[in-house]
C-alpha cells in the first residue's frame, strides 16, 4: 500500500467517477481541504489496487478510534486485498492501543453487489435540467430558516420512522451556510423543503435533502422540489444519496431521472 499526499488523493476522486465518494468528497474533502492541507487532520492517505484510502486516527490515552473511508478509482480493483492491508494497518495500531474501528468503501454498484448485506447507501447521479414548475416553488432565505425549523419540528413526533430521520437530519446539517433552500407552498402553508448546493472546485451539485410534510405526501411535491432545485444548475452534473432501506427516497430519485451510480458500504470484518 502506496502512501500518497492529500493532494493526490483528491486527484484520483477527480479523475474517477465523482459521483462514487459522493457526499464524502463533497462535504467533506471539499469544504475541508485547508485542514487537510495543513496537516491539521488525523488522516494519513494511500493508493493501492484501484483504491485510495482515508485512514483516520484518533488517540485518547491508551485507547484508539479507526475510521477507514476506502473509495474506488479504477473499474480494474482489488477490494479484497486492500481490505487486507487495512488490517495491517489496524493490527499495527492493536501492538500499542486497544482499537475500535469502521471501515467503509464507496464503490460502484458492480462491487456493491457482492456486499449486498453491507449496503448502507445507493448513490445517484444526473444532469441538471430547466424546469419551470407549475407548484408555488419558492427560495427560502435565511431569515426564514427559523420558521421553516419550527413547522418541521411540529410535525415530527407523527411522522413515519424514515421522515423523522429525514427531518431530523434536514433540521441539523442542511440549514447551513453551504445549503441553499428552496420551499413548495401551498398559499401561505409550507408543504415541503429541498436543501442543495454546488461545489465550485468539483464543478458538482448536491441534493442534499427533502422533506415533505406528511399531509403534502404523495401528491408530487418531493418531485416538483427535485426537478426545480435541478433547475437552479441545469448543465451541471448533480448527485444524490439515498438509504439502502429508504424506498421511499430511492423511488423519488428514480422518478425523477436519477440514475443509479454506487453505493457507500459498512464493511464487518
Amino acid at each position: 500500500m502506496k502512501k500518497i499526499p492529500f493532494v493526490h488523493f483528491m486527484d484520483y476522486l477527480f479523475k474517477y467517477d465523482k459521483s462514487i465518494p459522493g457526499e464524502v468528497l463533497l462535504d467533506n474533502y471539499c469544504v475541508y481541504k485547508e485542514n487537510y492541507l495543513s496537516g491539521k487532520s488525523s488522516s494519513d492517505f494511500y493508493y493501492k489496487s484501484g483504491f485510495v484510502i482515508d485512514f483516520s486516527t484518533y488517540i485518547n490515552n491508551d485507547e484508539c478510534t479507526v475510521f477507514c473511508f476506502l473509495h474506488q478509482i479504477n473499474d480494474l480493483c482489488d477490494i479484497e486485498s486492500v481490505l487486507n492491508s487495512v488490517r495491517v494497518l489496524i493490527d499495527e495500531q492493536q501492538k500499542v492501543f486497544r482499537v475500535s474501528y469502521e471501515i467503509f468503501a464507496s464503490v460502484k454498484m458492480s462491487i456493491a453487489e457482492k456486499f449486498v448485506d453491507s449496503i448502507e447507501m445507493y448513490r445517484f447521479k444526473r444532469y441538471g435540467i430547466s424546469y419551470r414548475s407549475s407548484f408555488n416553488i419558492q427560495k427560502i432565505s435565511n431569515e426564514d430558516i427559523g420558521t421553516v425549523k419550527s413547522v418541521i419540528a411540529e410535525k415530527i413526533e407523527n411522522d413515519s420512522h424514515f421522515g423523522r430521520v429525514i427531518a431530523k437530519g434536514f433540521m441539523d446539517f442542511c440549514c447551513d451556510d453551504i445549503n441553499k433552500l428552496i420551499g413548495c407552498f401551498e398559499e401561505d402553508k409550507l408543504c415541503g423543503i429541498a436543501s442543495y448546493a454546488f461545489f465550485e472546485e468539483a464543478d458538482m451539485a448536491e441534493l442534499s435533502s427533502i422533506y415533505v410534510l406528511p399531509e403534502f405526501r404523495n401528491i408530487g411535491v418531493g418531485k416538483e422540489l427535485v426537478l426545480s432545485a435541478l433547475n437552479e444548475y441545469p448543465n451541471k452534473q448533480w448527485i444524490y444519496q439515498a438509504g439502502a432501506k429508504n424506498e421511499m427516497s430511492i423511488r423519488l430519485a428514480q422518478s425523477t431521472g436519477f440514475k443509479l451510480s454506487g453505493a457507500a458500504l459498512y464493511i464487518r470484518v
